[in-house]
């Protein structure tokens, strides 16, 4: 539960620190058999404080029970994560929509560095508005998910087909979804699958257990 776990900063970036609860886990990643996940701590997309002045997502170490190793405050929103078993580095983007960076994590050291993007040439058109991505590798494994909403990490397990691409599906990120959201023909996050041919999203049934956001396949 990331209510469980703390933060210190400066609201606004000025005066005395302040304390909160880690809250809206969002991307996973695994690297030397431990998780790695980044909360966002209320961040806005463009690197916003959040109500109480936070600038700071913390990026956190679990270890698969779910004890905690290290956690590390970056400043804007991590909405992106991935990792490099070759090199020990764990690799996490912020501000997807603005003035966005790029943090590396390798050895308890936090390297950050900016940089310029440019536009994709080719692109898959997705029928639904989705997050995170996961490949199943294997036909047993666990797959991670975040869940922003309840503030927790889920393990699901089972038999997997390797190659399927598994998706959070997100209606109320669509351009077309309500101020406020879930709502009628916005519900909630959702666990799919997606065609890489066609683009078309389907679904996977979880009983409304899970609300996904970030994911990570673990054979």
């Amino acid at each position: 539960m990331g209510t469980t776990l703390k933060h210190s900063f400066q609201p606004n970036g000025k005066g005395a620190a302040a304390t909160e609860s880690l809250s809206q886990p969002d991307d996973i990643v695994a690297l030397g058999g431990n998780l790695y996940v980044g909360f966002q701590n209320g961040v806005g997309s463009q690197g916003e404080a959040s109500t109480s002045g936070n600038l700071d997502s913390t990026l956190a170490e679990f270890t698969p029970s779910g004890s905690v190793v290290k956690q590390w405050d970056v400043t804007g929103k991590i909405d992106g994560m991935g990792a490099d078993a070759a090199t020990g580095q764990v690799f996490a983007t912020v501000n997807e929509d603005s003035k966005s960076s790029l943090y590396t994590v390798s050895g308890g050291t936090v390297t950050h560095y900016t940089y310029a993007t440019s536009a994709e040439a080719e692109v898959l058109k997705i029928s639904n508005s989705v997050d995170d991505i996961a490949w199943a590798t294997s036909a047993t494994g666990t797959l991670y998910t975040s869940d922003a909403s309840s503030n927790t990490v889920d393990a699901i397990t089972g038999t997997f087909t390797p190659g399927t691409a598994y998706t959070a599906v997100t209606p109320c990120n669509a351009n077309s979804a309500p101020s406020t959201c879930p709502a009628p023909g916005y519900p909630a996050n959702t666990l799919g699958t997606i065609d890489l041919t066609t683009g078309k999203v389907g679904t996977v049934a979880t009983n409304g257990l899970v609300t996904p956001k970030g994911m990570i396949f673990v054979p």
